[in-house]
């Protein structure tokens, strides 16, 4: 029996029924997102900046490594972190890639070209040591989707280390309520078949989320997750593992490394998931964060206060919708915890309010990096 788990009730029972239906949906996009993590198949290059040619195919750009006729196609993603690298704004390469100043296609795409071209082969790129870098080059259907140090820890991979969560997830019975990816990302949430009831009449799950990527678009994290099961809506807590994806400097002999060898490799990253991963599922650890939830539920949070806080993550018109959503909870239209009334008669958020609202609007996000950022924010809200 655990702090906070429900009484019978039917409002219980409603909320049973709800959250086996999510754990048959979680279930199947699950096992698709595993396959396709599996089925990943990753080409590694260390390449010398001098060796790199950028040139211009019909309306876009591409890779050439020194004389070789075969070019490679370029990521959004991997053309931003070429954009760090070599400190050309990101904004401005957008203008050439679209529209700017009225010059034909042909010529902005050449001008492109060129300006990557002289900073690679003109810059002087230093690795920690203050000795000429390589940089690594993560292929993958011929196109470079990581443009990275060659610090980069490979040994943090998404499928490796996606193992260790999903075995303790099993082992503490929690089951899958959602699994995401795209190109860059990958995200699992899985929960314990257990209603809790820190509010009355709020019934959440509780579990841990696993998200990672293989290209440099963020840390391979282990965090808490309280999912509110009726609406199905996700607020990710604070970090419980945070590995930034840095590590010893790869050499030349290394960047061929068979899969086995890089998973035995990772055994020592693949260990500190499941420490992690139990300390989640922790009953103390549990409690204490409901506890958070109850405690949040009656602190009124200054509306002026939310808004700030939201403006990094939210952009206006998500900020609009966080005002209407708290006048239709006052109205019974959303399904929302519920809010108190000033003075004058209207509606007063509260830090769980807040959390839910932030983690419903999360929904609507097709973006998983956004998705996801939007979720930490209603987690950061609890506090």
């Amino acid at each position: 029996m655990f702090d906070f788990e429900a009484r019978d009730s039917q409002g219980k029972t409603a909320a049973l029924r709800r959250l086996t239906d999510l754990v048959a949906v979680g279930a199947e996009k699950q096992k698709q997102v595993i396959q396709q993590a599996l089925k990943r198949t990753i080409v590694d290059k260390l390449v010398d900046p001098e060796n790199m040619v950028l040139v211009s195919h019909a309306d876009h750009i591409r890779m050439r490594y020194g004389d070789a006729e075969k070019t490679v196609a370029i990521t959004d993603h991997a053309l931003g972190q070429m954009c760090g690298v070599t400190h050309v704004p990101k904004t401005y390469v957008n203008k050439l890639l679209s529209e700017c100043v009225g010059m034909p296609q042909d010529v902005r795409l050449e001008l492109l070209t060129h300006i990557f071209n002289r900073h690679f082969y003109r810059g002087i790129y230093l690795d920690k040591k203050g000795q000429k870098t390589k940089f690594l080059h993560r292929l993958m259907d011929n196109r470079l989707y990581g443009f990275l140090s060659r610090n980069y820890n490979r040994k943090l991979g998404t499928a490796a280390m996606m193992r260790p969560f999903l075995e303790q997830c099993a082992i503490h019975r929690a089951q899958p309520v959602e699994a995401e990816s795209d190109a860059l990302k990958t995200s699992l949430k899985c929960v314990l078949p257990v209603v809790f009831e820190p509010v009355d009449g709020q019934f959440v799950a509780f579990g841990a989320t696993y998200t990672n990527s293989d290209f440099g678009s963020g840390s391979l994290l282990v965090r808490g997750v309280v999912l509110r099961i009726q609406a199905g809506t996700s607020v990710v807590l604070e970090n419980k593992l945070r590995k930034i994806h840095l590590g010893a400097m790869i050499t030349d002999a290394e960047i061929e490394l068979s899969e086995e060898t890089m998973l035995r490799e990772s055994q020592t990253h693949m260990s500190a998931v499941r420490d992690m991963v139990n300390a989640i599922f922790n009953k103390d650890a549990i409690k204490n964060t409901l506890e958070v939830v109850r405690i949040a539920a009656s602190h009124k949070l200054d509306w002026a206060r939310l808004i700030n806080r939201s403006k990094e993550v939210l952009n206006e018109s998500e900020r609009e919708l966080l005002g209407q959503m708290l006048g239709m909870t006052k109205s019974g239209i959303v399904d929302l915890p519920p809010v108190t009334l000033n003075d004058a008669g209207d509606p007063e958020a509260n830090k769980w309010w807040a959390a839910a609202a932030v983690g419903s609007i999360a929904t609507g996000v097709k973006d998983l990096t956004r998705k996801l950022s939007i979720q930490e924010l209603a987690g950061d809200l609890l506090k």
